[in-house]
């Protein structure tokens, strides 16, 4: 099973990547990097100054900077952690390590509805309601996105090569793209750009990559199904 993972993964990322880059994000990784980059160092410096008694992170709450779920998360991981800075400030530009595409209901609407979930390698995520014809198909995906939109989770990596001490700080944005944000015209330009905004949704994996999705059923096709999409 994890070889195939791979292999799918290895199929679909570069598809997944220009769409989430040209089409969704509309930006070059170049800047998204860059903003990444000036985003955690702001953010690693409030989670370093809450160690020494600081609000720094209730700030970035109340501000809409980093997610509720993380927020609440990081006193139980400095508790747990036996140095007691699990935490440190994000060194140098960051690396982008994973770019992971969901189709579907964002994370405040996917609490309340009851979804099925399909996961296609580490690079896409497929969330379909029970009425929902095959989630395999192209056509479904491309009709869950027209109606729902999507949502984007980018890993970014910083480390400190000259620093042996330094232990390497993973940050996870997350932002989501309406159905409308997506849409364009028979000349293939958008339509409208809504404003999205990024926030943390993980830091160095204390979530699990904070996966909203993960609460839904998992997407199992019985054979019959399989054979019929393919026929």
């Amino acid at each position: 099973m994890a070889f195939a993972r791979r292999l799918v993964d290895s199929m679909l990322r570069p598809n997944v990547t220009d769409f989430v880059f040209q089409h969704a994000l509309r930006s070059s990784p170049e800047t998204v990097i860059e903003g990444a980059t000036a985003a955690a160092q702001h953010v690693s410096k409030a989670l370093v100054r809450d160690e020494d008694g600081g609000i720094g992170v209730d700030a970035l709450l109340q501000a809409g900077l980093v997610d509720g779920e993380l927020h609440g998360e990081v006193d139980r991981v400095r508790q747990r952690s036996a140095s007691g800075n699990f935490f440190r400030e994000a060194r140098g530009a960051a690396r982008l390590s994973n770019v992971k595409l969901v189709l579907g209901p964002d994370r405040a609407r996917a609490k309340d509805l009851d979804l099925n979930r399909l996961e296609l390698g580490d690079c896409l995520v497929v969330l379909g309601r029970e009425a929902d014809d095959f989630l395999y198909s192209q056509s479904t995906q491309q009709r869950i996105l027209g109606e729902s939109g999507c949502t984007v989770q980018l890993d970014f990596v910083f480390e400190d090569r000259d620093d042996p001490a330094y232990f390497p700080q993973t940050y996870t944005f997350e932002t989501s793209l309406s159905a409308r944000h997506l849409n364009v015209d028979g000349d293939g330009e958008p339509v409208r750009e809504d404003d999205y905004k990024f926030v943390v949704a993980d830091v160095n994996h204390v979530l699990q990559g904070n996966a909203y999705w993960a609460t839904a059923r998992d997407y199992a096709p019985g054979l019959r199904g399989i054979l019929n999409a393919l026929g």
